[in-house]
């Protein structure tokens, strides 16, 4: 006997493919759960329904993509027009006016603290530091600063009145993470607001930062004195940062190279990314294989691979365009 149902308005609104919603209805109807499907008038407990939501469904699916791909396509058109929006007022020194425009509020004295701080030589710590004794909070998350947060201010051109458009890969319809192996164009639009920061101060931060990079990648050596070769080839598929390299030790203390998302790292408040660690010993057999060898060959990285992703545990090697 069914004891409980859920009315549903469509197919699309329950699952956008075709795997999830067979699943889910399966799931709910051994717990006695009928899913009703308003527009497409079926019910998971029909003996029919799972060939006709593999029909339905993969429909959904196809709707759920064209309509993904529309508004990519209406993005781009809008970002080489220059009309865009800033979505959500959540950048620390700005308010929005009903134009959309970014505007200065009295918060921008602790922007410009900062990049001023840090272009004449302080620490990203001690600069926290500074504002936690002053009691200032991150306007996102009303949590005190941290060297990492305004790590990433020191970094965002819209401080110098400037946005950069899409800056990040597009994101999957489906799965909604970064498709890192995919193309895509940036464009960057020039005094396209009030600066708070002068560019002079900008260029100083920025060639601090350029000069920090290479400082400590100079410290990470796989023998004495070479850059381990996967460094800035390795990246995460779900938030797009770099993969570093560390030392697990199991309880039989024994020992084994893996690597991780570097913003998995900051995660010991529940925060940081959750795509898990992968062997180098894996990393490396996938790369065999998609060079057609059988083993490991260095010659053959280097003339064929062009990045590497990981998501979900699944190492996904991207080949360079060979003519």
């Amino acid at each position: 006997m069914i004891h409980r149902y859920s009315i549903i308005k469509s197919i699309s609104r329950f699952a956008r493919n075709v795997v999830d919603c067979q699943t889910y209805t399966r799931k709910l109807k051994e717990l006695g759960v009928e899913v009703r499907f308003e527009r497409e008038q079926i019910s998971n407990m029909d003996p029919t329904a799972d060939f006709i939501f593999s029909i339905l469904a993969a429909m959904a699916q196809e709707e759920s993509h064209s309509l993904s791909e529309n508004m990519r396509w209406r993005y781009k058109q809008n970002f080489k027009k220059g009309i865009y929006r800033m979505g959500n007022n959540r950048i620390l020194g700005y308010d929005m006016d009903e134009d959309g425009k970014l505007i200065p509020n009295l918060d921008a004295w602790i922007v410009s603290h900062i990049f001023n701080g840090y272009s004449q030589g302080k620490g990203l710590t001690e600069l926290a530091k500074e504002l936690n004794a002053l009691g200032v909070k991150s306007k996102r998350s009303g949590n005190p600063f941290t060297a990492d947060r305004i790590y990433n201010m020191l970094q965002n051109e819209r401080y110098i009145g400037d946005t950069l458009l899409q800056k990040n890969p597009p994101k999957d319809y489906l799965t909604k993470t970064p498709q890192i192996g995919i193309p895509y164009k940036s464009y960057y639009i020039k005094n396209s607001h009030q600066g708070i920061v002068s560019r002079e101060v900008w260029d100083r931060v920025q060639s601090r930062i350029t000069n920090q990079k290479k400082r400590r990648d100079e410290k990470i050596y796989i023998s004495g004195d070479q850059v381990h070769f996967l460094y800035g080839i390795l990246f995460c598929g779900r938030c797009g940062a770099p993969y570093t390299r560390r030392t697990v030790t199991t309880r039989q203390k024994t020992y084994y190279k893996a690597w991780n998302c570097r913003e998995r790292q900051k995660g010991k408040n529940g925060n940081g990314c959750k795509n898990p660690s992968v062997r180098e010993e894996v990393i490396l057999q996938k790369i065999a294989e998609a060079s057609g060898t059988k083993s490991f060959c260095k010659d053959s990285f280097d003339e064929r691979v062009e990045k590497i992703i990981v998501s979900n545990g699944e190492v996904q090697v991207i080949p360079k365009n060979i003519d």
